[in-house]
């Protein structure tokens, strides 16, 4: 099997970004990925999320992690034209990742984000 060199995810699934079940699959991906110790040196981590769900206005949800700068972005894709939204968490340092996903604690997908223009 080849190595896997860049630490991107995509998965199609019905997204509902804001239920804990979603977040709780999120947060526990996440986490795989910064803890894979030949990715440990890796800048930024992606989690592309297609949404199987046709009549929902959301295309896909992309979730990025960038550790060196301790940054969480989130990014919405809409269908029918409709503007994607960009949303930005920092600091988020690594350590405090690590420790609230081996805690369960969905805040840190949730709460303290911004828009981005």
């Amino acid at each position: 099997m080849p190595a896997i060199d860049t630490p991107k995810v995509t998965l199609e699934t019905d997204v509902k970004v804001f239920s804990n079940e979603f977040n709780i699959l999120q947060l526990s991906l996440l986490y795989s990925m910064i803890s894979v110790e030949e990715w440990e040196d890796q800048p930024a981590f992606y989690i592309t999320w297609k949404n199987t769900d046709l009549k929902s206005n959301l295309k896909r949800f992309v979730l990025y992690y960038n550790q060196k700068k301790g940054i969480l972005r989130r990014k919405y894709v809409y269908r029918n034209g409709i503007e994607s939204r960009k949303e930005e968490k920092r600091p988020v340092p690594k350590d405090k990742l690590l420790t609230a996903s081996s805690k369960g604690m969905l805040q840190i997908l949730q709460d303290g984000f911004k828009q981005m223009e």
